[in-house]
C-alpha cells in the first residue's frame, strides 16, 4: 500500500485559505454542467492576547494595633493626638476599673486621646468598638480605653 500523504502545514493566524467546489463530471449526456462555485474562505481566527501580569503585591507594614488598619493616616484637623501631646496621663481623671458594655469612656492613648464616648462592643480581639461624643464609630484596643469618672 502507498504511504499515507504528509499531514498539512500548520496555518498561521489569520490567512485565508480557499477550498475549491467539487467538480461534477457528467456522468451521461444531458443539461450542461453548472458553473463551478466561487472558492470558500476559511479564517483561522488569531490566538487571544496574553493576559496582563498580575500587580506586585503590596509590602507589609508592621502593625502596631487595629486602629492603624482602619485609618491609615491621622490629619491635624481630625487628630486630638498634638492636644495632649505634652499633657501628663495622671491629669487625665478616669477609673481603675474596665470598662463594661454601655459605660461612658475616655481615650487614654493613641491619635485619639482626650476624646469621650461609649462602649457599645468588645471583640475577641482585645478590641473596643466606641461611639465618640462626635457620632464616630471607631474600633480601639481596649488598653487605650478607660471608663470615665462621672460627676
Amino acid at each position: 500500500p502507498p504511504p499515507p500523504p504528509p499531514p498539512p502545514p500548520p496555518l498561521a493566524p489569520n490567512v485565508v485559505v480557499p477550498k475549491a467546489a467539487p467538480t461534477i463530471l457528467p456522468t451521461s449526456p444531458g443539461p450542461p454542467p453548472p458553473p463551478p462555485s466561487p472558492p470558500v474562505a476559511v479564517v483561522v481566527p488569531a490566538p487571544p492576547p496574553p493576559l496582563p501580569p498580575p500587580p506586585p503585591p503590596k509590602p507589609k507594614v508592621a502593625v502596631s494595633d487595629i486602629t492603624t488598619k482602619l485609618v491609615p493616616q491621622y490629619d491635624s484637623l481630625t487628630s486630638t493626638e498634638s492636644l495632649y501631646k505634652f499633657t501628663p496621663q495622671s491629669s487625665l481623671q478616669y477609673s481603675t476599673s474596665p470598662p463594661k458594655i454601655t459605660d461612658k469612656i475616655l481615650v487614654i492613648a493613641g491619635p485619639d486621646k482626650g476624646r469621650t464616648g461609649v462602649l457599645l462592643g468588645v471583640e475577641e480581639n482585645k478590641t473596643g468598638i466606641i461611639k465618640l461624643s462626635t457620632k464616630e464609630i471607631k474600633v480601639i484596643d481596649l488598653g487605650k480605653i478607660a471608663k470615665q469618672l462621672l460627676e
